[in-house]
């Protein structure tokens, strides 16, 4: 099968290390493995190769856009960023025709984006099977992440439009799966669950490996590592974990905090480590490459995600498993469609409590850590990875494509 993976979105890219990033890269290589041809259209690929975790587009912000976004008011500003976002969708439409001309697919696999229509257009205009990869509720996700838009009502007119005229739907999570159906009218027949997923076990490191990569963030040989990885938003709850580390701080001494990442919260961490006087106890590394990201997760011993959004299946978690770690997840649906709590590691309620709760239990029951790291790097290998998401969603499609 001829298949081409569009992604219109004009900063995301495929070297990315985490979340949307790794999906790209990790379904586009996976589909590759199961014997098809991939010709990748992606709008976001002139900034392809700075593959570094957290480091999005505000990182590409200039200090005199900077300037006028202040003087802007918030609305306008945000307004006038879908009104172009809509002159580029033309653009990647052009694009995407462009390709199916040359390349004559026999099936179009987009990863959605807020507001656009390119890839559906050009599905329909080509007469050729279209997969619609969603991954958020896009209206809401980017009242979330950037605020709001006079244009709101048009982007929630335009996700219908991608839900209603896609042959096949990718969600990621049970709790997308109910919000899509929900914009169906209950018609569920055309979308599938395929949370994120792994490549294969990463290449454990060696111990002069791990102890040089301490020595380099001076991080104590023999202390416990608490760790998280990824790009940093408010939604994280690292400025959480950070308060739980304190309090357990308090008494046991012996343990680390390692925070791997960029993102727009990372200076307000750094100030909050240093205003709790525990800076030296704490390690940010800022963005790392993608190569190094598994690295650091080696070295960790107790993988934490304090927060999430309803709607998101990290990919983070499953690094996790597959490296054998514990973990310690937020107790919302999509975790809950991966871990089981207790047996996979421990799901927490937003409560600051129950986090340093979770945290003494994983430093103090050493045989339970280690139990639950087992149990779920197992799951992970025979149940959430790439290829077999890929598979799923192809056979799906090819299902479709006969009967029709």
């Amino acid at each position: 099968m001829k298949i081409i993976y569009f992604s219109p979105h004009p900063y995301l890219y495929a070297d990315i290390a985490s979340g949307p990033g790794a999906h790209m890269r990790e379904m586009m290589a996976a589909f590759k493995r199961a014997g098809h041809e991939v010709l990748p259209v992606i709008m976001g690929e002139e900034i392809k190769g700075k593959d570094w975790i957290g480091q999005q587009d505000f990182k590409y912000e200039t200090s005199f856009k900077a300037r006028i976004k202040r003087k802007v008011p918030r609305l306008l500003w945000e307004t006038v960023k879908d009104f172009r976002l809509q002159q580029h969708d033309r653009k990647a439409k052009r694009k995407l025709l462009a390709a199916i001309r040359t390349f004559q697919p026999d099936m179009i696999y987009e990863r959605g984006y807020y507001m656009m229509l390119s890839g559906i257009e050009a599905a329909n205009e080509a007469d050729i099977f279209h997969v619609f990869e969603m991954n958020a509720p896009y209206p809401e996700e980017r009242i979330l992440m950037e605020g709001s838009s006079l244009m709101l009502k048009r982007a929630a007119k335009n996700e219908r439009m991608q839900l209603d005229q896609s042959d096949l739907i990718v969600v990621v999570s049970t709790a997308l799966l109910d919000y899509t159906k929900a914009r169906l009218n209950g018609n569920g027949d055309k979308i599938i669950v395929t949370p994120n997923a792994i490549d294969t076990a990463p290449q454990i490191s060696s111990q002069a490996e791990k102890s040089k990569l301490k020595k380099r963030w001076n991080i104590p040989e023999d202390a416990t590592i608490f760790g998280f990885v990824g790009s940093i938003f408010p939604y994280h709850g690292v400025d959480k974990l950070i308060d739980a580390y304190n309090k357990l701080l308090k008494t046991h001494s012996n343990i680390h905090l390692l925070i791997v990442g960029n993102g727009h919260a990372l200076n307000s961490l750094r100030k909050q480590a240093m205003d709790l006087g525990i800076h030296d106890n704490v390690s940010f590394t800022g963005g790392v490459s993608y190569l190094e990201a598994p690295d650091f997760i080696q070295i960790m011993d107790i993988a934490v995600m304090a927060n999430s959004n309803w709607y998101g299946s990290p990919v983070k978690i499953f690094e996790y498993g597959a490296a054998e770690k514990a973990i310690i997840a937020p107790d919302v649906s999509p975790l809950r469609d991966a871990l089981q709590n207790g047996v996979d590691g421990i799901l927490v309620t937003p409560d600051q409590e129950n986090l340093v709760t979770a945290m003494r239990t994983m430093l103090e029951d050493l045989p339970l850590r280690n139990r639950m790291a087992k149990h779920f790097k197992d799951k992970v290998i025979i149940e959430h990875t790439w290829d077999l998401m890929s598979e799923r969603i192809l056979e799906t499609a090819k299902k479709m494509l006969s009967e029709s």
